[in-house]
């Protein structure tokens, strides 16, 4: 049997939620200054994706193709 949940208890948990989150990221932040990191297939797609998300926290990317 399923409880219900009120909409203000979701919207809290949510917003509990997101703060973690913002305070894990903040914290990853600042573990990549410094940093470097190698990206394998950063040319395109996931791998980009990756090497700018890196980039953007900090590091310096070295980026190599397949």
């Amino acid at each position: 049997m399923r409880k219900h949940i009120s909409h203000d208890s979701l919207q809290i948990h949510f917003l509990i939620y997101t703060i973690a989150i913002t305070i894990h990221l903040c914290s990853l932040m600042k573990a990549f200054i410094g940093k470097v990191v190698l990206v394998t297939g950063g040319i395109s797609g996931i791998g980009r994706a990756t090497a700018l998300a890196f980039a953007q926290e900090g590091a310096s990317v070295v980026v190599g193709r397949r």
